[in-house]
């Protein structure tokens, strides 16, 4: 609890009627202001003065330990005055101790190093951001899975910085708004890789607290066929024959039984197309978790598109 006085003079050469006082606390870290109490002073004669008194609980606001208090008498505006200037006074800086007061480290530390980065599968957390600090993690993203980084701050106090590595490559940054999103990726690697984030203050100084929670897709029972990297080779106006190539993963937990590959070729006239050729080849069954090797397929000349099925 802070109890302080001040004293409220009236300098003027009339009396003063009644008028409202009020008692402002400001953080010296972040600048917010929130007004603390407020008092009706009932009126003072010319060249008269008055101590008023004032109490509030006292207490941390997010991390900061240094605080003024800023008085303003006829705070409404309601006395008629020669001029208004002196009307606001600025206590000197006080400071408290206690919790809240300085910044704590989360349950995630220590994490400020790339190798000393906390192992996740997934997060859904409330963290924190102090000075000097960076928060490592990293995501273990099995091959050819999807994954999602959401990073939500309050960047009025501190802005915070999201950076997303394959293996050791920095892919993307993000930073300048409250919610920071890392797009969801396909991430094509080997199991012996991983994805690491990293959350830092735009400044070393910068301290914060932010929400964060990454999640990997995919399933991770039953089968789940990919298919991509759908080319067609050759010189598509003259070749006699033209190979169509596509990749087909599993990336489910489970062997699939055998896998059935439909795929169509058309040409064009104009702008419509005109599928000419339905085609169907079986693929042996695939292992749980396993990519499988590039599947050929030869159809005839003057192929201008190819899809694909699964």
């Amino acid at each position: 609890e802070m109890s302080f006085s001040v004293k409220l003079c009236n300098k003027g050469k009339t009396g003063a009627g009644p008028s409202w006082i009020s008692a402002t606390r400001i953080n010296m870290c972040d600048s917010s202001r929130v007004e603390v109490d407020r008092q009706i002073v009932n009126g003072i004669e010319a060249g008269a003065c008055e101590s008023i008194a004032f109490k509030t609980p006292m207490a941390c606001d997010f991390w900061c330990p240094n605080y003024q208090f800023e008085v303003t008498a006829d705070v409404t505006n309601v006395v008629l005055e020669t001029r208004k200037e002196n009307n606001t006074i600025t206590l000197p800086t006080v400071s408290v101790a206690g919790t809240e007061c300085v910044c704590a480290s989360d349950a995630h530390e220590p994490n400020d190093l790339w190798g000393t980065a906390k192992e996740i599968t997934s997060i859904d957390a409330d963290l924190t951001i102090c000075a000097n600090d960076k928060d490592f993690f990293k995501l273990i993203v099995p091959a050819n899975r999807s994954y999602e980084v959401h990073v939500s701050h309050d960047m009025a106090r501190s802005p915070l910085k999201l950076n997303v590595y394959h293996g050791t490559s920095l892919v993307a940054t993000y930073q300048g708004t409250n919610e920071l999103y890392a797009a969801e990726y396909h991430y094509d690697a080997s199991a012996s890789d991983n994805v690491r984030i990293s959350v830092s203050g735009a400044e070393k100084t910068d301290v914060n607290r932010y929400h964060l929670t990454a999640s990997v897709y995919g399933d991770s029972t039953g089968v789940d066929l990919a298919a991509s990297n759908l080319t067609i080779d050759g010189e598509l106006s003259a070749a006699e024959a033209t190979r169509v190539t596509v990749k087909v993963d599993n990336l489910g937990s489970e062997k699939t039984p055998e896998v059935k590959i439909g795929y169509y070729l058309s040409r064009r006239w104009s702008s419509v197309k005109m599928r000419i050729v339905w085609r169907s080849k079986f693929w042996r069954p695939l292992q749980r978790g396993q990519a499988s090797r590039h599947i050929p397929m030869y159809c005839f000349r003057s192929i201008s598109q190819a899809g694909i099925t699964i």
